[in-house]
Order: structure tokens, then sequence, then C-alpha cells
């Protein structure tokens, strides 16, 4: 029942649709001839705009060819400050792109070329620009500067001006960044040449006060070579004392009391300049076989004692030195470690100032050089210059016609319409206040 009534409702909806349509194509085709002359009339007026009315604009194109030019100053000082000073902007392709239409640049075109308006005064850099665009050529370092304008000899003349005051733009640039930079650097230079001038002053000074620290090294050296031979010497001594002592044992216990000799009834043994053999020899001549055997041992044993005591004075007159020695080679030592270190400290800080000198020396002259010169020249070349156009490239023509045709249609189907509508459509009656229409 529902569903009946739905479709009972419906279609009274579609016909009434199928009407509204076939009412509009009927108001199309009866307004036609309005449609007609309004588009007939847009065509008109494009064709009058297009011909008569617009003036036409010529574009005239120079293209340039940059290279990326990094500016900074090979520095070999690690002084952050110096490598700071040292560096430039880097100019790249976008660099130059954003460059080209720089007031500066159109200012120069501006009073190079007399662009004046008609009461006399120059361009506005604003008014330029309005005409000028800069482009870079997709995957290349190419730069093309186009200017759009209704003359086109004053086209080409702008194109061509913009690229040489370009150019010019950019080496004066660089040439006053490098004065820039050269006037800080020469200011650090001069007070690192007094930095380096008070640090001299207090090296020169300690060396007058306290002599060539190689002196002192060479006398430490010296004390350690004595000490050191001292050293072996106690070492020989220690050895001999040793042997002499074992000798010592054994002849005091080879030798009887009841068979010594007095040896002081014979004058070899008080000859102390004569050799052992000699005196041997003498006593040979003196004693039969018994008591030779007994006093040889006994002359042995006093040769030995008498070493043995030597080599112990001697050890402890060597020690008692080399303990001398070692106490003074401490001090010097002590002393040698304090003015080594003030004389490094010195040292160093006047090679860092001499260091520092040098690559401020080096960046002025780098900055100098760069300053005079002429960087656009290398760095800008004109590619391709720009010539006259023969056609405008504005307005255009057909595109303007077409335009205007399809506006006319669409304003005459609209005026169509809406006369048709205002033509069926019906006044509302207003419902008074009793009910009644």
């Amino acid at each position: 029942m529902q569903n009946s009534m739905y479709q009972q409702d419906s279609q009274p909806v579609v016909e009434q649709d199928e009407i509204s349509l076939r009412e509009l194509l009927e108001a199309l085709w009866q307004g036609k001839l309005i449609i007609v002359i309004i588009a007939i009339a847009a065509l008109l007026l494009g064709i009058g705009y297009s011909f008569f009315m617009a003036d036409d604009v010529y574009e005239s194109t120079a293209v340039v060819m940059t290279t990326p030019l990094d500016l900074s100053i090979d520095s070999e000082s690690e002084s952050g400050f110096i490598d700071y000073l040292a560096q430039y902007p880097t100019l790249t392709t976008e660099t130059y792109l954003y460059q080209v239409k720089d007031p500066a640049v159109l200012r120069a075109t501006i009073q190079s070329l007399e662009l004046k308006r008609d009461d006399g005064t120059y361009w506005p850099v604003n008014q330029l620009a309005n005409i000028v665009d800069a482009s870079n050529v997709e995957k290349t370092n190419l730069i093309a500067i186009t200017v759009r304008h209704g003359d086109p000899k004053l086209a080409t003349d702008i194109a061509n001006e913009i690229s040489t005051q370009f150019t010019a733009f950019i080496s004066n640039n660089s040439r006053r960044q490098g004065m820039q930079t050269a006037d800080i650097i020469l200011e650090q230079l001069a007070a690192e040449e007094a930095n380096m001038q008070e640090k001299s002053s207090e090296l020169t000074d300690y060396l007058q006060e306290f002599g060539s620290i190689d002196l002192l090294k060479n006398e430490v050296s010296a004390l350690v070579s004595q000490i050191t031979g001292i050293t072996t010497r106690l070492n020989t001594l220690e050895a001999e004392i040793e042997a002499d002592t074992a000798s010592l044992t054994s002849l005091l216990a080879a030798q009887s009391t009841d068979a010594q000799i007095d040896l002081g009834e014979y004058s070899v043994i008080l000859d102390r300049t004569q050799s052992s053999d000699e005196r041997i020899r003498q006593l040979q001549l003196n004693l039969n076989s018994g008591e030779l055997t007994t006093a040889m041992l006994q002359l042995e044993l006093v040769d030995v004692q008498t070493r043995l005591l030597a080599n112990l004075t001697t050890r402890d007159a060597l020690t008692a030195q080399q303990k001398t020695l070692n106490t003074k080679q401490q001090d010097l030592q002590i002393r040698l470690n304090e003015e080594e270190y003030r004389y490094n400290a010195l040292q160093r800080e006047f090679d860092l100032s001499r260091q520092a000198y040098s690559a401020y020396q080096s960046m002025y002259q780098q900055a100098l050089q760069t300053a005079a010169a002429d960087i656009g020249a290398t760095s800008i070349i004109v590619a391709s210059e720009a010539i006259v156009p023969v056609n405008p490239v504005a307005p255009n023509r057909m595109l303007n016609i077409a335009i205007a045709v399809v506006l006319g249609v669409m304003l005459g189907v609209f005026v169509t319409l809406f006369v048709a509508y205002w033509k069926k459509s019906k006044p509302t009656a207003t419902v008074g206040a009793g009910g009644k229409a």
C-alpha cells in the first residue's frame, strides 16, 4: 500500500522534471536570436580590443652564463676567529638569480639608459622591476633575463644593459667585500704584531736572565755521565772487594800462626816501590824453601789486605761523592724542569703569535687580490645578447576573440533563460487576515 502510494507520488515528479527540461530547451531555442546577437557583439568587442585598443608587447631575452664562485680565503691557522674572517659567501646560481633584480642593478640600468617618464623624471625601480623577469634555465647554470615592453628596441636595450650592470654589480660586491675583509684583517694584523713583539720581548728577557736552557741540560747530562761512571767504578770495586775478601779468608785459613816469619828483617818487603815478583825473587835469595813458602803466603796476605783496605777506602769516598752528585743532579733536574716549562710556555706563546701573524699576512694579501680582481667578468659571461623582436608576444588576438565569443554565448544564454523565467512566473497572491486569498 505504501509502495503504491510512493509510486503514485513519484510519477508526477518525473513528469514535472521532463516538462521543465523541455521548457528549458524551448526557451533557449526561442531566444536563439538573443544569444547570437550577444555573441556577435562580444566577438566585435574582442576584435576591437585586440586589434585597436590593446597595445602590442614585445619580449626580448638576454642569456648569461654563471660560474659558482667560492671566494673564501685559504687559512692554515687553527684559530676559529681567523677561519671566520676567511669565510666569504659562496655565489651559487640561485644567488645570482636573486641578484639580477637587485635595486642597485635596476637603478644603474635606469641611469645608464636614461629611462624617464613623461614628466622628465627617471623611472622608479618598481616600474622597471615589473617588466623584468629572471629565470634559471633548467639543469644548467644559465640565467635568462627577459624584458617585456611595448617598444621592441627599448626592451632589447634594457635586457642587454641589465646583463652588463649585473656583471659590474657582482664585481663591485666582491671588491667591496674584499676591501672590508682586508680592513678588518689589517686591524688584527697590527694587534697581532704588537702581541708578537711583546712575546718576543718576554722570551728575550728570560734568555738574558737565565741563559740558554741547553746549558742547563748539558750540565745535568754531565752530572748524569759522572754519576754513571762512579756507579760503574763502584760495581767494579764491589767485585774486587768481594774477590779480595774471599782471597783473604782463604789465606788466613791456609796460614798458621807458628809458621809466620818476621819479614821486618828483610828490607825488600819494606821497599813498596818494587813489584811482588821482584820481592819474591829477593826472598828466594835469603830464605830456604820452607820459609819461602810461608813468606810468600804472608806477603800475599799483606798485599790482599792492603788492596782490600784501599778498595774499601775508595768505595766509601766514591759512595759519598755519588750521594753528593745525586743530590746535585736532582736539584738541577728540578730546576731544569721548572725552567724548561717556563721556556716552553714562552716559546709556545711566541710561536702561536708568529703563526697567527703569518696567517693574517697571507689572508691580507689574498683579500687585496680579491678586491683587485674583476670577479664579475670571470664569473658572469653573456652567453647570448638580446636581439630586437619582430613579433609581439601580446596581446594574443585569437585567444582574446575566442574568450570574447565564449563569454558572449554564456551571457546570451543567461539573458534568454532569465527572460523566459520572468515571462512564465506569476505573482503569488497574498493571504489576508480572514484567511481568503
